[in-house]
């Protein structure tokens, strides 16, 4: 007996108008409740972090859902650990505002630098200095003044006194560098082009260049002998406590904490408390700690202050960890030119209306001494 033929399998016959195609199956519809359970990416609990945090599909809620911001992601990060394409997040200040600030360097930023040059110019000779203009050299007259005293000199090890750079050269006088705002020093080649802004220029006999590019101009160089160094930068010598520096117990910052009555954003932003830390670091600071920007200093409880405390080392530390914050108010690059990415781990400041990793309320923000200031509504 013939075998039925089987419609799809061989070509049809003649003139029937049908295709060896099997029809399309009917859609499935669309799943109902929760998918297959998902990797969860920790955060600052432990375990593996995300190179960028990432806002792929819709967050769940709680802290445990994981990610830098306590989200959860479900898309899949490329070989290249680019930023997911929905991270849209801008850490931004004043856009909104119309306000033109510039946001000066913090103790991590400057850190970042100081411990780069050590790496790199400790040892060297320079052979020229060239200036631009006289915008960094209030102290001198002209620019060669300046650059008779470094040329021909080797540079000693690089140490950070508060915000400045202090480089002893071979003939124990001392090199001064303040970085202003939105400054960088910069490694290059000499044949590298020179970038607008570029005000210094320090060529090596081995070694290529490093160069103080500075736009706006609000940083300073000099060099002082010795003992010239506190009468001419007095306020070196009255800096308050210094979070990457040598570790200082709770208790002693306690004594400066509840000595004041002044609101917490202004004290831990006063150098003669705390050394280098302004309105990126304070808002991230005050947030992990969980306080107010406006409470009073001398309100705070035992338990308040060594939370303070302990914010205040870890939030500095990490940040210099990652080489410092870039921000589009402030951009910053290290010697190197790489940006700095603790812009990435940043939970409150620059995020108005996203996600506190703490509630899963909106972070707030408000003008503080015209600055914007931002916080979570779960800080006392």
């Amino acid at each position: 007996r013939r075998r039925p033929r089987h419609t799809g399998l061989q070509d049809p016959p003649p003139g029937t108008g049908r295709t060896g195609v099997h029809p399309d199956p009917p859609l499935r519809p669309d799943r109902r409740g929760p998918g297959p359970r998902q990797a969860i990416p920790r955060g600052r609990g432990g375990g593996r972090r995300l190179p960028w945090p990432c806002y792929g599909n819709l967050p769940e809620a709680g802290r445990a859902g994981g990610g830098p911001h306590g989200l959860r992601c479900h898309c899949r990060h490329d070989a290249g650990n680019r930023p997911h394409a929905l991270d849209n997040r801008r850490y931004t200040t004043d856009h909104e505002s119309g306000s033109n600030v510039t946001i000066d360097l913090e103790l991590p930023e400057v850190e970042t630098i100081r411990h780069a040059l050590d790496r790199e110019i400790a040892g060297r000779k320079v052979k020229t200095v060239d200036m631009a203009s006289m915008a960094t050299l209030s102290r001198y007259r002209n620019r060669k003044s300046f650059a008779l005293r470094v040329e021909g000199r080797k540079l000693g090890p690089v140490r950070r006194m508060g915000l400045t750079l202090v480089i002893k050269l071979d003939n124990d006088d001392l090199l001064v560098i303040r970085p202003g705002a939105g400054a960088t020093i910069r490694r290059h080649a000499a044949r590298d082009a020179v970038q607008p802004g570029t005000e210094a220029t320090f060529t090596f006999t081995i070694g290529g260049q490093f160069r103080l590019v500075d736009p706006e101009g609000a940083s300073e160089l000099c060099v002082v002998a010795p003992e010239d160094l506190l009468p001419e930068f007095p306020e070196l010598g009255a800096s308050g406590i210094d979070p990457a520096g040598e570790m200082v117990p709770w208790t002693a910052f306690a004594g400066q904490v509840l000595g004041r009555k002044v609101p917490l954003k202004d004290l831990l932003c006063d150098d003669a408390v705390v050394v280098g830390v302004g309105e990126v670091y304070s808002d991230e600071i005050l947030f992990h700690a969980g306080l107010r920007h406006d409470r009073p200093s001398n309100s705070l409880s035992t338990q308040e202050v060594r939370r303070l405390h302990g914010a205040l080392i870890s939030v500095v530390n990490d940040a210099i960890k990652y080489r410092g914050t870039d921000l589009d108010d402030r951009p910053f690059v290290d010697v190197y030119g790489e940006p700095g990415t603790y812009r990435h781990h940043l939970a409150v400041y620059g995020r108005a209306g996203a996600l506190s990793e703490r509630n899963r309320s909106a972070i707030q923000r408000v003008k503080y001494k015209g600055r914007w200031t931002y916080f979570c509504e779960t800080q006392v």
